[in-house]
């Protein structure tokens, strides 16, 4: 992947808030295509998902009679140790809710039913970030995603 360096500093194009950079850059280069991170670039995932994730929780929490708050704060212990893992699947949601539910010996098919209940919730609470619909209209380039998310999460997520 290509990076931008502009006035020394990196380029975001798709964030609103560097759309001044960006337009001298797009006007002063030949840019043939532009990648867009999905989360909290194309929406607003980091807003959306704790919602998503206390609907998860408090699914887990019916069957194992804890309160919600504190599985969940269980469940961001689990994330900070696999957030750096050099495997993806390993930092997805799915394998921490798998994580959670094989401490209290619950099967694999609860974690599934769990992030279910996160993306349900998450699609729902996602708003498009402000501005980003004008500025992809009015870009010639081509446009890509760049997302580690679960395919048929993204997917929707997009569309």
């Amino acid at each position: 992947m290509v990076s931008f360096e502009f006035s020394g500093k990196r380029v975001d194009v798709g964030k609103p808030e560097n759309l001044f950079d960006a337009c001298q850059l797009l006007a002063t280069k030949t840019v043939k295509c532009i990648a867009f991170d999905a989360d909290n670039t194309l929406y607003n995932s980091h807003q959306a998902a704790p919602f998503a994730d206390s609907a998860a929780m408090k699914l887990l929490s019916k069957k194992v009679n804890i309160n919600f708050q504190n599985l969940y704060k269980e469940w961001q212990e689990i994330v900070e140790k696999i957030k750096d893992s050099k495997e993806p699947e390993i930092r997805t949601r799915l394998y921490s809710y798998s994580q959670l539910c094989t401490k209290y010996n619950l099967s694999s098919k609860l974690s599934q039913e769990m992030f279910s209940k996160f993306a349900d919730t998450l699609l729902v609470n996602l708003k498009v970030t402000n501005g980003i619909k004008e500025i992809l209209e009015n870009l010639p380039q081509d446009k890509y995603v760049v997302t580690d998310e679960i395919t048929q999460l993204a997917d929707k997520k997009l569309t």
